[in-house]
């Protein structure tokens, strides 16, 4: 006898080859997997609706109104400015306090520098001396304050200028309105100068966006004012109160 060639395993069940391991779950149909894709896509396309609505739903939402956020303005000398005036302030302009700064509130409206107030006198003195000035004789209707206007804008010093050198009201604030063409508002609770003044004569200013406003205060000092758009101004100078 001869012994077997392979050892032989009595115990035990046989193994069985892992390869040859099949699953019992069924392989799905062509038909199934046809199912399956549109399944998908449809849902595919109603997520992306969805999201689309929403973004369509949010596009159509009124927009939320802009609120403009208040913006505080320094002003100098703010208990000599009028309180119905201070919420129409844009901007407040100081000028050196050296006699000039009435001629030098002016070049800055007229957005000049601040040294460029001798250009404004000598403008002004032009104005108040052309061939028309006999208007301004009849409005002054005194030859003393007349004289007195021509020295103020006539003046070429160096340095500080004297006070009966400095910018007067109500004579040269008429004389700004005509010659610049703009509406001028004067703006002093001790003197009581609440005023506006308009060019005499010729046609009106086509833009009142331009106006000029300077506040008087100390009795002693000019300032640029810059308002805001649609504000209130003082009534118009009566010309009859301040010369009479």
């Amino acid at each position: 006898m001869r012994p077997p060639p392979n050892k032989v395993t009595t115990k035990g069940a046989p193994k069985k080859d892992k390869q040859n391991i099949r699953s019992t779950r069924r392989s799905p149909s062509l038909w199934e997997i046809v199912d399956s894709q549109e399944q998908e896509t449809q849902g595919s396309q109603t997520r992306s609706t969805g999201t689309s609505r929403k973004s369509a739903r949010k596009s159509n939402m009124s927009p939320t109104p802009f609120k403009p956020t208040p913006v505080k303005v320094h002003i100098p000398h703010k208990d000599q400015i009028p309180i119905w005036m201070h919420e129409f302030i844009q901007k407040v302009t100081d000028v050196p306090g050296d006699g000039h700064c009435g001629f030098r509130t002016v070049a800055v409206l007229r957005n000049l520098t601040i040294d460029d107030h001798q250009i404004v006198r000598y403008n002004l003195y032009k104005e108040l001396v052309s061939v028309e000035n006999a208007r301004y004789r009849r409005m002054i209707n005194d030859d003393r304050r007349y004289k007195e206007v021509l020295d103020v804008l006539s003046y070429a010093g160096i340095g500080n200028a004297p006070r009966d050198k400095w910018m007067a009201m109500p004579d040269i604030g008429f004389l700004i309105a005509q010659k610049f063409n703009q509406p001028v508002v004067v703006l002093s609770i001790g003197l009581g100068r609440l005023t506006t003044y308009f060019p005499l004569c010729g046609p009106p200013p086509t833009c009142f966006g331009r106006l000029m406003c300077l506040a008087y205060v100390n009795d002693n000092h000019f300032m640029a004012l810059n308002l805001k758009d649609d504000c209130l101004i003082p009534p118009t100078c009566n010309l009859w109160r301040q010369h009479h």
